[in-house]
């Protein structure tokens, strides 16, 4: 894989896949080949046919979201045979023994590294974190021909902020420019009225419409008066999304300590105008960012967001390189 596809893997959820194969191995639930001739053959092929169905219904997946990281994680390619056949030489390899066959790693092998990576990376979601709902667009403008020629179709740039470059502009090619990330300031704050681990903000980023309304769950970390004329960096091109009846539109940056005890504001640099775009110090093509549907549907914010951290001197860095504001890092207060 090179790294536009592994990012694409991994953001659309690998390792809820990864860790349901593990799963369904250490139960006895997924289908190996045992050895034999055509008719083991063809009652295999059957049986992990059905396999397949199973999880993509219990996952809610179909098409290349299953089927692509379905073979990565059991055959560690995503090149050669078709699955099943690779699953018939494993099996065969397994029933020969490690190292037997050359260049081929047997079944429970290949599910060892596969649990041990799910072991190391999967972290289960939070049972208490408040439901997020999309909203719904109301009153949407018609559609005309898009991108499948069929009356009505969505086009793939049919976003309300589809991006013309002008002459001389250059197209967008680092994956954090697709988002819109800026210096912002908390003007408002108030106590959720249906959540205990909530606040609602009004947050100052330079919009000429005022202050955008946004919801985050930094109640069991600030008190209300911390969190007032807080500057902060906000992601402003997520789609909007209810948050236990609020409306939120937008999402403020934080970092959190490795035993997710401590939480802190990434915080701009001093002086940085509001509205300011956070980008990296280092990068290629244009800045121009995509619209919140194009954000969504190209799963963006998932591609980049496994790669933000924070260096030693607590500074912002998205894939090595530090997050800037008109030129100064912004960073963590520790």
């Amino acid at each position: 894989l090179d790294r536009a596809e592994a990012d694409k893997l991994m953001g659309d959820d690998f390792l809820v896949l990864a860790k349901e194969l593990v799963e369904r191995y250490d139960a006895g639930g997924m289908p190996i080949f045992g050895g034999g001739g055509a008719d083991a053959s063809d009652s295999f092929n059957a049986a992990w046919s059905d396999f397949v169905k199973d999880l993509g219904k219990a996952l809610d997946r179909k098409g290349k979201r299953l089927f692509h990281p379905v073979r990565l994680a059991v055959t560690g390619s995503m090149s050669g045979p078709d699955v099943a056949a690779q699953m018939r030489l494993l099996g065969h390899a397994g029933a020969a023994g490690e190292g037997a066959v050359v260049d081929v790693m047997p079944i429970t092998a290949r599910m060892d590294t596969l649990r041990a990576f799910v072991d190391a990376f999967y972290v289960p979601p939070d049972p208490n974190a408040p439901v997020v709902e999309e909203v719904a667009e109301v009153d949407a403008p018609k559609k005309g021909k898009g991108k499948k020629g069929k009356k009505g179709a969505e086009s793939d740039e049919d976003d309300g902020a589809a991006v013309v470059l002008k002459d001389g502009e250059v197209p967008t090619v680092c994956e954090f420019a697709k988002m819109d990330i800026r210096v912002g300031e908390l003007v408002e704050v108030w106590n959720h009225p249906e959540s205990t681990k909530l606040y609602c903000e009004k947050i100052d980023v330079g919009d000429p419409t005022g202050p955008r309304e946004v919801c985050s769950g930094l109640a069991p970390y600030f008190t209300l008066e911390e969190m007032k004329n807080q500057r902060v960096l906000v992601v402003c091109n997520l789609k909007p999304a209810k948050m236990a009846g609020f409306v939120s539109n937008g999402m403020v940056l934080c970092a959190k300590s490795e035993d997710e005890s401590r939480v802190e504001f990434m915080e701009p640099p001093e002086g940085v105008p509001v509205g300011t775009r956070v980008l990296p110090e280092i990068m290629d093509g244009g800045i121009e960012p995509l619209g919140p549907n194009q954000v969504k549907k190209k799963k963006v914010w998932e591609g980049i967001s496994p790669d933000l951290t924070n260096n030693e001197a607590s500074e912002a860095m998205w894939a090595g390189r530090r997050l800037m504001a008109d030129g100064q890092p912004c960073k963590a207060k520790s």
